[in-house]
This record gives structure tokens, sequence and C-alpha cells, in this order.
């Protein structure tokens, strides 16, 4: 299931998923090793309940992150179990797009909701982020993304596409996936809450300059820099800068698609402009409007009532922000991909399979989606007028 992800070049002809040999006892082990998961699963849940914010103290802060980083190790092996060996097999067998249900957490799910209904405000107060990442503010925390999100752009369609329709097992392994994605945001919003009161420390000694800047560090430059009081050499304030700018760039254009001698190759989009790609119909129905890329929770903001949204990979936490598109393009054909079962809940036309979309299209270009017969037209380039030099 896993190799399906794999750059074609580097697929084995021969690879057929169907034919893979069973192993004896394979059963057994799945049911042993669903137990294990399901058992540490509900360790960490306690755990995260009883969480307390430390004494803020150096060693009372350390020994905090010392157990959040114990906690997310933990969760690791159960979630890339999970990601890429359980369901990444499991979803060979499906065509159609998962529920929603499975993908999203009930706060976001009623998050959803609301944006449908538009209650607009509901939304914006909750504790809601646009992604696991600590760096990004919650939604009622200022400043945050929550100014940008709007309702449904198009309310009351209803989609003929189906969704698929899962195994007893294979459903109990997703809901299983979002109980584990729930506590990565759990244990990430923990993190940021302890980080910034370690930047606190840290700040006001002037070994760093600024609270953000935490996270911008390497695990063995924050443990010198804690234990010994100074920030060592290797995270100078020009490397954090570099740093910083390099997190940044990655966040708005993409990051590379894979690195050799640290050099990025496919960076970016916009590369090979193309008046016209083809993809899957997904939901039918056409829309025009500005093409939006986004490629990471920092793009979230650019996204406006009425664009096109093309995506590759989405991370449930996005699906707020996506559901004001006025249509969908995705790279993938993954039935677990959000924007997928997102298009399919609420209508909004979508094309699928797009392979190298992400590559062919650059943001604010005027584009007509024509997902009934799988077509996304562009217009060659944008006004000279439209262009602001930053």
């Amino acid at each position: 299931g896993a190799a399906r992800f794999v750059p074609p070049a580097w697929q084995s002809l021969e690879c057929d998923p169907a034919s893979a040999p069973q192993t004896v006892g394979s059963s057994f082990s799945k049911s042993i090793n669903q137990w294990r998961q399901s058992w540490i699963l509900l360790q960490l849940s306690l755990n995260v309940q009883k969480w307390k914010q430390p004494e803020v103290t150096r060693e009372g802060l350390w020994r905090a992150f010392m157990r959040l980083d114990a906690m997310g190790e933990s969760l690791s092996r159960v979630e890339g179990e999970l990601a890429y060996l359980r369901l990444a097999d499991a979803l060979v067998d499906y065509r159609a797009p998962l529920p929603l249900t499975l993908l999203v957490t009930p706060t976001e799910l009623r998050a959803l909701q609301s944006l449908v209904a538009g209650e607009v405000d509901s939304v914006r107060d909750t504790a809601l982020r646009p992604g696991v990442d600590p760096v990004h503010a919650p939604l009622n925390e200022g400043p945050a993304q929550a100014s940008t999100l709007n309702r449904l752009q198009q309310p009351g369609i209803v989609s003929d596409a189906p969704l698929a329709q899962l195994s007893d097992a294979d459903e109990q392994a997703f809901k299983m996936a979002r109980t584990a994605r729930g506590l990565r945001f759990a244990i990430g919003n923990r993190l940021r809450q302890l980080l910034r009161s370690m930047a606190a420390i840290a700040v006001e000694q002037g070994t760093l300059q600024h609270l953000d800047d935490i996270h911008f560090l390497y695990f063995d430059e924050l443990w010198q820099l804690w234990m010994g009081s100074a920030l060592p050499a290797s995270a100078n304030k020009a490397v954090i800068g570099d740093r910083k700018l390099r997190y940044l760039d990655d966040g708005l254009q993409g990051a590379p698609d894979w690195k050799m001698d640290q050099v990025g190759y496919g960076f970016g989009g916009g590369q090979r402009l193309s008046p016209l790609l083809r993809g899957l119909t997904l939901v039918p129905g056409s829309a025009e409007g500005a093409i939006r890329r986004v490629c990471s929770a920092w793009c979230l903001n650019k996204v406006q009532p009425g664009d096109i949204v093309v995506v590759d990979e989405v991370d449930p936490a996005w699906l707020p922000w996506l559901v004001q598109a006025a249509g969908l393009v995705i790279a993938q054909q993954d039935p677990a991909n959000g924007a997928a079962s997102l298009a399919v809940t609420y209508g909004i036309p979508a094309i699928w399979g797009a392979s190298d979309v992400m590559h062919s299209v650059q943001d604010a270009l005027q584009g007509t989606l024509d997902a009934t017969h799988g077509k996304l037209a562009m217009a060659s380039d944008m006004n000279n007028d439209d262009v602001t030099v930053q």
C-alpha cells in the first residue's frame, strides 16, 4: 500500500499488492498489534488529561519537556505503524473517499458544520489550530488565521458522488488513527505552552531575542542553551534567521520534492505552467476563479471564497478553510485525503489524480474548472497591472 506513494521511478514494475504473500498467523498478529496500539493510545489519553503545566523553574520545565518528548515518541510509533503499514494496505481496497467522520475529530466536524451553517464567529472563538506545528497559534489567540475563515461558498448543494463503505476492521483502524491524530494535537498544544515558558526565561536572560526563536533550535542546541545558559555558536542570530526564512519559504512555496547533497529539487510551483491540466472527475460541476495553491497551513490565509484551490496532501485541520472554495483540484487519488472527502460531502466541484498539478499552476492565475470532464484550464499569465513588487 505504501508503495503507491513512492515516486514512479522507484516503484517496482512487478509490485502487485493483491499478490502479497499471507504469512501464517498474520490475523493473530494483527489482533495483537491492534490491542497493543489501543492500549498505548488509552494510556497516552490518560496522561494528556492528567497533564498539568509545571512549575516555572529551569529543572521543572526541562523535566516536563522530557515527559512530553517521551509521550510523543510513544505516539509516533503507533501513528507510524497505522499510517505507513495498516492503513496504507487497507486503502488499496477502496476507490471512493472516506467519510469525513473517520478523518476529523468531533470538534473539527462541529467547526465545519458551523461554517456551512454560516456561524463563522463561533469557529473563530475556538482553540482549533490550522496544523499541529507548535508555531501555529490557535484561532482564539491573536494574531492567528481566524479572520480568514468564511462559510461554504456554495451552500445547499448535494453531491451524488459516493463515499467509501469500510469493513468493520478497517473502520476501527481509521478511528484509532483519528484518535492518534487528536493526541498529536493535544501534545502539540502542551508542548507549545511549555516551549514558550522556556523561551520566556531565555529571552529574559538575553540568550534568545524572541519567544518564537526556540522553535528553530535543534534538540542538542536547546539542551546546551538550557544546561549552559548560553546559545551555542551553531544557532547564532544569523543561523536562526536563516532557518526562519527557509521554514517560511517551504511553507509558502512548498518543500522540495526530494533532496540530494543538501540541494532541493522540484521546489515550489509555477515551474512548468500548463494551460490545460487533466484529472479524474470526483464531484461533477464547474467553477471559475483565482487559483490558490495550498502546500502548507501557512498558505491557508490566502484562500478566498470563490477560489479554485489546488492541493496535494491535506491535513484535516485545513478543511475549515478549504470548505469556502468554489472548486478543488487534488494531486493524488487518495481515498484518505480530507479534501476529497470534503468535496463529496458538501458537493464542491472537484477533480483528483492530477498528478503534476502542484508544479504546473501559479498562484493567483485565473482558472476554469470543468470537473465534469476532468479539466482545469488556466490563463496564460497574470495581468502586469496586478503584479506587486515587494
